[in-house]
């Protein structure tokens, strides 16, 4: 059973406001998320309480959110660039870093989505990792 379906995407999650997802693309994000979600909580995030059932549906919701957000941010492109990485007064020299590795983009996305996961679950004990 998925944990969450369009209409509570759409209408609870984003209240009936305009979602970065359209409803072709949900399928495709929300099986992205929840694995996602569900590899986060060694599985636990199948079977939560009731109590515990709208952090996870709303976690789902916000990874599905984030993880479209890799498509269109340049923070999540390769090449991308770092911004100034020196500058010289005197015959005013600027040096831009080169932008960002495959490595370091894909540490900075799974980081953002640890962070997102976060905000939802961090306090109902599902990303923790001990016995």
């Amino acid at each position: 059973m998925a944990y969450i379906d369009w209409d509570y995407y759409k209408n609870t999650f984003h209240a009936g406001l305009d979602t970065p997802i359209s409803e072709t693309e949900f399928p495709y994000y929300e099986r992205i998320a929840e694995a996602t979600v569900r590899e986060a909580t060694l599985g636990r995030a199948d079977d939560v309480s009731e109590d515990d059932e709208t952090a996870v549906k709303d976690c789902t919701c916000a990874v599905a959110d984030k993880i479209k957000s890799f498509e269109t941010d340049a923070k999540y492109t390769t090449g991308s660039a770092k911004g100034i990485e020196s500058e010289k007064v005197g015959e005013y020299t600027v040096k831009y870093g080169g932008g960002f590795s495959a490595v370091e983009v894909e540490s900075v996305k799974k980081a953002d989505l640890y962070e997102t996961m976060k905000i939802f679950l961090g306090i109902t004990g599902l990303l923790y990792r001990g016995q």
